[in-house]
């Protein structure tokens, strides 16, 4: 056996001239320098020659018995690893060669490796996990029984504070791609590391950032301005692709950052917007949209005109996502694009999955394009065979107000399949999803029966700590207007029209958390709330005069200030409430402030309906949470 080794590895060996193998009883071994690699006789000798063939005369290769290990510094050169990531493409498909691969790489799992060898290990490890949903299992067992992570952890978390800024990045980046959490001491450990590293590069950057939104870790304002301050000068030296991935990933969580760094990565993105490709175009306004904000008028027209050149190029699912991304920002667009745009959708729209064509019929009537006929029974049909059922909530919330308001014989048998999938889906909304649902059915002329109502409600009462005071508004107010359909189930009475001396379960649990959050109100709350309690039947107590005179105070001290129309308006609308609730205490302070005067309330009345509906939270428009973080970003540089 051990003469057989020797002629395989003499042949693989052959380019080493500078090498001297050595045989003896125990072991075949080429050395030439300090570092070598342990081939373990679990090895064939096929594997043997393949893993010996890596080394070109700057190591030692050494087989031995494993009852004669010997401690010394392992390592793993970059050769070798690259070699076995390129050969994960062969030992995925059984599982013998699967654990063989496995065993090879836990043999540098130990106290005497190198940093660089303990972090390559993980990584290569977790890049295993992600070539099939067999391996995924395995490299899983591998980490729930065999604890894997925690003897990593063990391993390293005294290491930590003298790893290069390369392992620290990989550290996290392999933790991603598992997508398992590091515990929270290691993750403070971690967090020291990087705070006393800070200067990291750009691809480096980009992979913790990523990671850190994957495994949904927040490293704490002072280490991320550290680490943006750092990266701020480096963004002209980052590729298009990876300012994109970190354009999204910050949009995504919301994170607070640095003043003016969201703003520098978006313009170094347009001095390369030629280079830009799909996925990179459908990020840009994606990105922009989801914080709330838009491109000036210059780098619109740029990134319209890349758009207009590359449609025919896009997948559904960044086709989508862009016409998406516009109808967030709130821009005009151009009808011919939109034509364009829907003509390219009635080509392809046998690749279009249900969550991507809903998306992009959303998006298309919130830039104001006006469907025909035609066009609606093309984009429509498809859903009588897809069906809602794979929609995300939100989406299929919004796409539902969509389809009310189509006028054709196509979109009622449409709306009616929407409506039974809402309904068996209400039990899985959120804050969000059900004051948007609720808010947005309410401005159609669509009926709901009693039974989604008693749903809807239910779900409020389970979720109801998720609710801030703009949601909580949109609910109430929504379910006000919403229509009892009498040929569904026998009522016939309107929810506002029932008896308001007994208050349900809800209308209880509601007015409380209405009255905790009394002191975040803004004027428009304030309007909104007064309309319902009135049309509620109900007073305020003296608690909520209390809370509501501080909150009034507020506008109270703007007097000598200027006050837009639609705030004027507010006023004294809230005024006229207050007086018609018996609250004069409390609209005296406003009266002042303004120098109201009584003759303009009946054009305060004639204004409240357009000036006082509460707005929608921009957060529940359908977007997609994963457009770039879904795929994994290139190997962290070694």
């Amino acid at each position: 056996m051990i003469r057989a080794l020797y002629k395989r590895c003499t042949r693989s060996l052959v380019r080493c001239h500078s090498s001297r193998i050595v045989l003896n009883s125990s072991s075949i071994h080429f050395q030439h320098s300090k570092t070598f690699l342990r081939i373990p006789n679990s090895m064939n000798s096929v594997s043997v020659r393949f893993y010996a063939s890596q080394y070109q005369g700057n190591h030692m290769v050494r087989y031995e018995n494993r009852s004669q290990i010997k401690h010394y510094t392992l390592d793993i050169p970059s050769n070798v690893y690259y070699t076995l990531k390129h050969d994960l493409d062969t030992v995925y498909t059984s599982k013998e060669s699967c654990q063989q691969w496995m065993n090879t790489i836990k043999e540098y799992l130990k106290p005497h490796a190198t940093n660089r060898a303990l972090v390559l290990t993980l990584q290569l490890i977790s890049k295993l996990s992600t070539k099939s949903e067999n391996t995924k299992k395995f490299v899983d067992y591998e980490i729930d029984h065999n604890q894997f992570l925690e003897k990593f952890w063990n391993l390293t978390s005294k290491r930590l504070d003298s790893m290069a800024n390369v392992d620290l990045s990989g550290i996290l980046y392999s933790h991603a791609l598992l997508i398992r959490q590091p515990s929270l001491d290691y993750f403070e450990m971690w967090c020291r590391a990087v705070r006393a590293v800070r200067a990291f590069e750009p691809q480096h950057f980009c992979n913790m950032i990523w990671s850190l939104s994957r495994l949904n870790l927040y490293v704490g304002k002072a280490t991320l301005d550290l680490l943006c301050e750092d990266f701020f000068w480096k963004i002209p030296k980052t590729s298009i692709h990876s300012l994109c991935m970190i354009l999204h990933v910050f949009s995504q969580t919301k994170w607070k950052l640095l003043p003016g760094f969201m703003n520098q990565i978006v313009l170094e993105i347009f001095k390369s917007i030629h280079q830009a490709k799909p996925k990179e175009l459908s990020t840009i306004v994606a990105s922009v949209g989801e914080i709330g904000a838009t491109l000036d008028e210059s780098s619109l027209i740029l990134w319209m005109q890349k758009f207009d050149q590359q449609m025919e190029s896009f997948e559904p699912f960044y086709l989508s996502e862009s016409v998406n991304g516009l109808a967030q920002m709130n821009v005009e667009v151009s009808k011919e694009l939109l034509n364009r745009v829907v003509n390219c959708v009635k080509l392809r729209q046998n690749e279009f999955t249900a969550q991507h064509l809903a998306m992009t019929v959303w998006a298309l009537r919130t830039l104001n394009y006006q469907f025909n006929e035609r066009e609606l029974n093309i984009v429509l049909t498809p859903f009588l065979k897809l069906g809602f059922h794979s929609l995300k909530p939100s989406l299929l919330c919004a796409f539902g107000k969509v389809i009310a308001t189509m006028e054709s014989p196509l979109s009622n048998v449409v709306y009616e399949k929407w409506y039974q999938q809402f309904v068996q889906s209400i039990h899985k909304l959120d804050s969000i999803g059900i004051s948007n649902s609720v808010w947005s059915l309410s401005k159609t002329n669509r009926t709901l029966c009693s039974n989604a109502l008693m749903k809807i409600q239910n779900r409020f009462l389970k979720i109801r700590s998720e609710f801030n005071a703009e949601q909580l508004l949109q609910l109430m107010r929504g379910i006000q207007i919403l229509r009892i359909d009498p040929e569904k189930d026998g009522v016939v009475k309107k929810y506002s029209e029932r008896n308001q001396q007994h208050l349900s379960e809800f209308d209880q649990v509601w007015l409380e958390l209405c009255r905790e959050v009394l002191n975040q109100f803004e004027l428009r709350h304030l309007a909104e709330y007064l309309r319902i309690l009135k049309r509620m039947g109900v007073k305020l107590n003296e608690k909520e005069q209390k809370i509501l005179l501080k909150v009034i105070q507020k506008y109270c001290d703007r007097k000598n200030s200027s006050v837009f129309p639609r705030e004027l308006n507010l006023i004294q609308y809230v005024i006229i409430s207050l007086d018609e609730m018996n609250c004069r205490k409390l609209s005296k302070p406003l009266k002042i402030a303004t120098n109201y005067d009584p003759s303009s309330k009946k054009n305060a009345i004639m204004r409240k309906r357009n000036h006082t509906k509460t707005k929608s939270n921009r957060s529940h428009s359908p977007t997609q949470h994963e457009p770039l973080a879904s795929e994994p970003l290139s190997d962290p540089v070694d």
